[in-house]
């Protein structure tokens, strides 16, 4: 009876059952020039067992669609003890809190497509991808 009813709803809703997650689960951030960027959802809750934990549903300001994350991973690191140690990381939501940043947004589709981004770990690494130098 419940599995009926869900069925029902999902074709209510939705059009078929065979429905993509990411056609109604979606990212959307706002864009630096004031538009959204918005890629399809992946991710679950964590009792499942899934590696990206991500909630979804309506809860607090501007959440008042169900189909956006709320709540979920907001830095994912892979260490690989190696000689040089190696790493990738990720971080979903943006490195910058700032509107007008394009780093609000760039990491978006990585997680969308479930990938991790190079960490530039050295000197060399580092001032290679340098955007700003502020000496106080």
């Amino acid at each position: 009876k419940a599995l009926e009813t869900a069925a029902r709803e999902v074709k209510k809703d939705h059009g078929s059952l065979d429905v993509a997650w990411g056609a109604v689960y979606r990212f959307k951030i706002p864009a630096p020039d004031g538009s959204y960027t918005d890629v399809p959802a992946n991710g679950g809750p964590g009792p499942l067992g899934v590696f990206r934990v991500m909630s979804f549903g309506a809860t607090g300001r501007a959440m008042d669609n169900p189909t956006r994350p709320f709540h979920g991973d907001t830095y994912v690191a892979a260490i690989e003890m190696s000689s040089p140690v190696k790493a990738r990381t990720l971080i979903g939501y943006g490195n910058a809190s700032q509107p007008g940043s394009k780093h609000r947004t760039d990491q978006l589709p990585l997680l969308q497509k479930q990938e991790l981004r190079p960490t530039w770990r050295t000197k060399a690494e580092i001032e290679k991808h340098l955007e700003k130098r502020e000496v106080l």
